[in-house]
């Protein structure tokens, strides 16, 4: 208790901002390695039988519990460059020149403070210790978030992207991405196909009187258009989610040409990712090698349909 109100007294006089952070089931997380065994609750007990149940997390109450939960908790913030009070083991700071923040864990709650507020990387980086502490809660959350924007075309995907690269990486930031967009256009798919014709004739009615019949004529080579479509500023990407299903476009079709045109601008925007707090604008994301490397890839998903109508018109 000394230490949180030495902390509070200092960056009161210094002018520091300060914030506080409750940690949603923080007792859960910390693993036990002691054998503590309990009465098992009202309820499921059955007459007669004397069971107990062993404890595997140090649910709130234990003695353990605070101990365990500190460890959890500090093991991502020293990989991440946090150091220890010799003092207070509880409080940990990481220094950057004369920039620099305090974290102070007090039972389920850290008290942050700092001397600056640009910073941009410190956001990514407790995000990233969110995940390593919380994995299969932030991904479920970051997936079902992307998912339903991406179902219902809500904007804001492409920062979703950036910070699937910011906290997973290359590798696995751009598959978590590509499924998360791709479920959520099939997700989009199957909804129109439910209820979207009156949308799509209300919204865009030009354009839907004329894709069915190039769908029609290009019914052999469906696939070769579909990836032409999405590779292209032909058609809206949202047109094209909320009227395949209407112009009779088969599903697989739509979701091969979705993974596979999905997959370059995925790379960038997740490449983007992994320097999060350098970008200044959304231009920063394509240089010259990044959009060579995207035109080549569009280039050799529409030859095929170019190809083809260079050979009609011959």
């Amino acid at each position: 208790m000394v230490t949180v109100i030495s902390l509070i007294a200092l960056a009161s006089m210094r002018g520091w901002n300060m914030y506080q952070m409750d940690m949603y089931n923080a007792f859960l997380q910390g693993d036990l390695y002691e054998k503590v065994y309990m009465e098992i609750p009202q309820g499921f007990r059955r007459q007669g039988e004397s069971k107990v149940c062993k404890s595997m997390k140090t649910l709130y109450g234990l003695k353990q519990a605070s101990r365990q939960w500190n460890i959890k908790l500090t093991e991502p913030l020293t990989k991440d460059g946090y150091k220890k009070s010799l003092y207070d083991y509880s409080l940990l700071t990481k220094q950057h020149g004369e920039k620099f923040v305090e974290v102070l864990i007090y039972v389920d709650d850290l008290l942050i403070t700092e001397n600056n507020e640009e910073f941009i990387r410190e956001t990514k980086d407790n995000l990233g210790m969110y995940v390593e502490v919380y994995p299969s809660k932030f991904i479920l959350g970051y997936c079902s978030t992307y998912i339903f924007m991406q179902t219902f075309m809500i904007p804001g995907t492409i920062f979703m992207s950036l910070l699937a690269g910011a906290l997973f990486g290359i590798f696995r930031g751009l598959l978590l991405v590509v499924f998360n967009a791709t479920a959520g256009a099939s997700s989009c798919y199957f909804l129109s196909k439910l209820i979207g014709r009156p949308i799509v004739n209300w919204m865009c009615p030009e354009k839907l009187r004329f894709f069915p019949a190039e769908i029609a004529k290009r019914r052999d080579k469906l696939l070769n258009y579909m990836l032409f479509l999405r590779i292209t500023p032909a058609l809206p990407y949202l047109f094209i989610n909320l009227a395949s299903p209407i112009v009779d476009i088969p599903f697989h079709i739509f979701f091969f040409a979705t993974v596979i045109c999905l997959i370059p601008a995925a790379y960038i925007t997740v490449k983007a990712g992994l320097t999060l707090g350098e970008l200044k604008s959304v231009k920063d994301f394509y240089d010259f090698k990044t959009l060579s490397v995207l035109f080549l890839i569009g280039a050799l998903i529409i030859l095929p349909t170019i190809l083809k109508r260079k050979r009609i018109y011959e």
